[in-house]
């Protein structure tokens, strides 16, 4: 085995200028590769460590977002911003984090965690629907539509997507786009009271009083309860995010 390689291996392994000398005698290959095991050995260890200390940090943020609403918010908020000083690069918790801004009232802030979500993993379809979730409360239309068709261009499978679509459209008076992206919300499977709700909502706008009825019966079993305040909405008194946060959705 040449003294070049014994020299080079010293340096790789930062050992002292001692122990580089010892390794250009031909007479010490194996204390070489014993050594060479052992710092094997030590950075696996190391890796271990490391991974193990990530997946409990990881699990920790997991039940933070499980207790999301049983928690105080407070207490979500800060745990949510302690993960993403350690994972800034969380796709995931960025969305959460846009979630919790968007639950706090701040738009432009909810708007900025849904993007780096997108930044950090373009294949996160929530990061697009959040997005595009934040330009329609804005009435910033092109821009709702731009994310949310990347939603679905990415694979997303929700309901969400749809629903802000048909809302995009009805805003811009487009009844037979709207209508259709109710359609095809429909044929998802997020049985939820607040896609109902702003499904029904649609419906109601356009004058399609059978589908709005039954969209309100689905929304009403699926637990929305409080139907005076959404029949407010229907009138036209409140808009439908004003709903969504007062209960919660």
């Amino acid at each position: 085995m040449s003294n070049l390689f014994h020299h080079s291996i010293g340096r790789c392994l930062h050992l002292p200028q001692y122990f580089q000398s010892v390794y250009t005698s031909s007479g010490f290959t194996i204390l070489l590769f014993a050594l060479l095991w052992l710092n094997s050995c030590g950075n696996k260890k190391t890796r271990d460590e490391v991974m193990d200390k990530e997946v409990k940090e990881y699990r920790a943020f997991y039940q933070t977002m499980k207790k999301y609403r049983i928690a105080p918010f407070d207490t979500t908020l800060t745990q949510t911003e302690h993960h993403l000083t350690l994972h800034p690069n969380d796709a995931v918790a960025q969305a959460f984090y846009g979630r919790l801004q968007y639950d706090a009232g701040d738009l432009d802030k909810a708007l900025a965690a849904y993007k780096k979500a997108i930044q950090y993993n373009s294949r996160y379809t929530m990061g697009y629907i959040g997005a595009g979730s934040i330009h329609n409360i804005k009435n910033e239309l092109d821009s709702a539509e731009h994310f949310l068709k990347l939603g679905l261009a990415n694979g997303d499978t929700s309901a969400y997507g749809h629903l802000g679509l048909a809302f995009v459209n009805m805003k811009r008076d487009n009844a037979e786009a709207a209508l259709a992206f109710v359609d095809s919300a429909l044929t998802k499977r997020d049985s939820l009271p607040m896609v109902y709700a702003g499904l029904c909502l649609v419906a109601h706008r356009f004058a399609k009083k059978e589908l709005a009825t039954t969209l309100y019966q689905k929304a009403v079993l699926c637990g929305m309860s409080d139907t005076l305040f959404y029949k407010e909405v229907l009138k036209g008194n409140f808009s439908i995010d004003s709903f969504y946060r007062k209960n919660s959705y």
